[in-house]
């Protein structure tokens, strides 16, 4: 139906701006290194993103039809750690303001909250875009990375003999032995008469729930 694919298209949506998410929120957690560059494209994405849906949302309560649909959740999830620490509340309230309602209904919906664990806490003050110390504090992956190389490089010349003589063992160990005929497991079984052509026509030119799945069972 109309609404099982506009859930559909919203999901894909949010899932496209999960690198933009990241960009701006993992740096201000200190898990990667802040790029400048990579941050701002971000916060372009996102700002002309929630222009539109500001606009979408303007009269409409939620994403699809009248009540919640994943389409809300998978949204709602993907941009809550921004309203929680970067989109300061009165400024979202200034520039999206159908946006902070929408995130306000779906952010104290009881089912949404018993996941979450509590109700949507709104930014009042943006934390810095990068945390410098929590960065300094992860194990220097580099430095270990170059010792793991500098060892296999000591080994390089063990491991190249090793690989010249390993096609000369593999073939000495060619097992000439002839095989079995390949026995098909189901052969014993009666052939189906399910004709995939034909639910592929139903599937893609007719409704899924009230044609389709029928037609397949």
């Amino acid at each position: 139906s109309k609404d099982i694919a506009q859930v559909s298209q919203w999901a894909n949506f949010s899932d496209s701006l999960h690198m933009a998410v990241a960009s701006i929120y993992y740096p201000s957690q200190g898990v990667v290194q802040l790029n400048k560059t990579e941050t701002e494209r971000a916060k372009s994405m996102l700002s002309e993103s929630f222009s539109r849906i500001n606009l979408y949302l303007a009269s409409r309560t939620f994403l699809v039809s009248e009540s919640i649909t994943q389409a809300d959740i998978s949204f709602f999830c993907t941009i809550q750690c921004l309203l929680e620490t970067h989109y300061e509340v009165n400024q979202l309230k200034s520039l999206y303001p159908h946006v902070y309602r929408w995130a306000n209904t779906i952010g104290n919906q009881q089912e949404v909250v018993s996941v979450i664990g509590r109700p949507i806490s709104f930014c009042t003050k943006p934390i810095p875009a990068f945390d410098a110390k929590k960065y300094a504090e992860l194990p220097p992956k580099a430095a270990q990375g170059g010792g793991k190389k500098e060892n296999q490089g000591g080994k390089k010349k063990d491991g190249d003999k090793k690989q010249q003589e390993k096609p000369k063992q593999e073939a000495a160990a060619v097992d000439d032995t002839p095989k079995e005929d390949y026995k098909d497991a189901f052969a014993a079984m009666p052939g189906g008469n399910f004709d995939m052509d034909e639910f592929k026509r139903v599937y893609s030119n007719k409704d899924i729930l009230a044609d389709a799945i029928p037609h397949f069972w």
